[in-house]
Formats: C-alpha cells, structure tokens, sequence
C-alpha cells in the first residue's frame, strides 16, 4: 500500500489540465470565460485563523467549497497520465484512492514494489508516497484489513471510532 505523506494542490498545473479538458467540447471564448472565473475564485482564496486572515503561498484552503473539486481534477489527471499504463499491463494489480489515500497493490512477480514506489516518487515533486508493508500478511487501509493466504486477497472492513482519525 502507498499512502500520500505530503500533498500541495498546485492550482496552476491544474488550471492547464482544466483547459486541455474544456477545449476537448467548448471553444476558444467559453474555455477562456470559465478558466477567467476560475482563476478569479483560486487567487482571491483566503482563510481566517484565531482571528488573523490568511492566503495560501500555493494551492487552496482546505475548507474552500473548490478544495475537493480541484484536488480531485488533478489527481484524476495523475493517475490517467501516470498510473493507468501499469494498470492496463497488470503491473499494478489493484488502484483505489480515497480523497489523497492512495491503495496500491502489485503483482511482485511481474514487478518489485519499490520500483514502482520509486516510479512514482519522481512523477511530481509534491507527490511523495512511501510503501506500508506487510505484517502477518495483512495490511490496514483507512478501515479496510486487507490479507493475503496463499495468492488469494480479500478485505474486511474494521470497526473504527468515527469521532477521531485513523493515522
């Protein structure tokens, strides 16, 4: 399993991944109209904390309505752009992603986990994932116990306290 240790939404790559999409079914004039917008709502983003206004050096408040939509087009865009491929050739066997958790299992005998740790820790300078091993051939994602017997995997949700934070 990889899990996302540090994540900074550049909304400037996103900004250009936006535009590539729009173009793909609007013209020049409403692509122009809808990134001007866009551009107006991320650089007017400010927050307030004990009583002191703030403005992100990059990125989007978390507590920005636009946060989540922003976070996802850009992720969605990582894994089209750099992940897919390993899907579509078995070297991944299994990607899930919840918010910016990220469950990646491999088939070890095609490819070695730290390669494909490796791979993805120079995608993108923001982006660092580090591997969770296995103990007792189990792994734990967010409330999911995840165990291997023999070449079998399956999945059993875990009962958890809704009121603080899985680490």
């Amino acid at each position: 399993m990889l899990r996302i240790q540090k994540m900074k939404y550049l909304c400037a790559e996103t900004l250009i991944i936006v535009k590539a999409k729009l173009l793909q079914n609007n013209d020049i004039q409403i692509t122009h109209q809808i990134l001007s917008l866009l551009k107006a709502v991320l650089t007017q983003n400010y927050f307030t904390f004990q009583q002191r206004i703030y403005q992100p050096e990059q990125g989007i408040s978390v507590g920005s309505p636009l946060s989540g939509l922003i976070a996802e087009i850009f992720l969605q865009h990582y894994k089209d752009a750099n992940i897919k491929h390993h899907l579509d050739t078995k070297n991944i066997a299994f990607y899930a992603r919840y918010v910016d958790d990220i469950l990646i299992i491999s088939d070890t005998t095609k490819i070695d986990s730290h390669t494909i740790n490796d791979y993805i820790n120079n995608i993108h300078s923001n982006i660092k994932l580090n591997p969770t091993d296995k103990e007792h051939d189990s792994i734990d994602s967010l409330d999911l116990k995840i165990l291997q017997k023999h070449e079998t995997l399956s999945g059993h949700t875990q009962e958890t306290d809704h009121h603080r934070y899985k680490n």
